[in-house]
């Protein structure tokens, strides 16, 4: 028997829960039971692990492209511009306004 998918191992664990709450469950199948219920617990585990791993590295992926997508934006935006010096409304560049802060 292959090892089920995760909803169906989430499906078999409620069912066996279901069972041992209801008291349907002979003190002779018990055992048997909670043994394929940790191994259902574990598998479901797993693939909820793997799956939380996988969104992190889209996640990851999507924030990195994002970021590409934007240097890659500014850059052109800088380029596009002529220089790379930012300039204020009043037509001086960033640099001199901080200057005369000081």
């Amino acid at each position: 028997m292959s090892e089920p998918n995760y909803q169906e191992a989430f499906e078999e664990l409620q069912q066996i829960v279901t069972e041992m709450e209801d008291g349907q469950i002979s003190v002779d199948e018990l055992t048997g039971k909670v043994s394929r219920a940790a191994g259902l617990i574990k598998i479901c585990k797993e693939k909820l692990s793997l799956a939380e791993q996988d969104v992190k590295e889209i996640l990851s992926s999507i924030e990195s492209q994002e970021i590409m997508d934007e240097s890659t934006s500014s850059k052109d935006e800088s380029e596009a511009d002529g220089n790379d010096t930012e300039v204020n409304d009043d037509g001086e560049d960033n640099e001199d306004e901080d200057e005369k802060e000081e």
